[in-house]
């Protein structure tokens, strides 16, 4: 595994908001500046202009408020955010409200091992997965999936893994359109088992053919 593949950019803006972004996505387009300071994004601005954090109310006019409505409005705010920094990061240009990029390294988050429901990972396969925090498995039918139900399940996984420069994809069983389609939606999530080695088996017919060998495997 590539450990440059867990560097995230943190971005903050002047108003505070910060958002992370995969570090390749960045890398080679511009010289990132480096820097200490550091806002955390759990804050809002009160309506007095107090900034503050998730703890209403205001400390400064004692003004109260939704809490769950204003997370809502932020976390939607950050989304839009984040797609309009990407759309100009790849045009080689920064937004005029970023104040602050920097690089950060990223614990291993959760890995999502998609897998043929009929078909149980090797011991060193789940070896490889102890460099996530955790790791859950997720089946796909034996008899396959329609073009309609796997667009079903990435609108899924869309919808339910807000942060998923957190999440990894781990292919231990090909699914050509899901990985081609999950590469696309969230660039530098999916990875693959892949071995090397190649053994020799030997049919009840005796025919010699060469499977894949139990050891020699990596997530790449």
């Amino acid at each position: 595994m590539n450990d440059d593949y867990y560097d995230l950019i943190e971005v903050e803006y002047n108003d505070g908001m910060v958002t992370h972004h995969p570090a390749p996505i960045v890398k080679g387009l511009m010289d990132i500046p480096r820097s200490v300071r550091y806002r955390g994004e759990d804050f809002f601005t009160c309506i007095c202009g107090a900034e503050s954090f998730y703890a209403p109310p205001c400390s400064e006019c004692g003004e109260e408020w939704d809490k769950d409505e204003e997370i809502q409005k932020w976390e939607k705010r950050k989304k839009r955010r984040k797609e309009y920094f990407l759309s100009q990061i790849k045009r080689g240009k920064v937004p005029s409200n970023v104040v602050r990029m920097e690089y950060i390294r990223a614990e291993p988050g959760k890995a999502y091992v998609i897998i043929n429901e009929s078909h149980d990972l090797f011991p060193q396969q789940e070896d490889c997965l102890l460099e996530f925090q955790e790791w859950e498995r997720i089946n796909i039918p034996s008899q396959g999936l329609t073009l309609r139900e796997m667009d079903e399940l990435l609108d899924k996984w869309e919808g339910d893994w807000e942060r998923m420069d957190e999440r990894i994809l781990v292919f231990a069983s090909p699914v050509p359109y899901l990985m081609v389609e999950s590469a696309r939606r969230w660039p530098y999530t999916v990875r693959v088992f892949h071995n090397d080695k190649r053994e020799k088996k030997e049919l009840p017919n005796g025919k010699i053919i060469m499977t894949v060998a139990k050891e020699g495997w990596e997530i790449i």
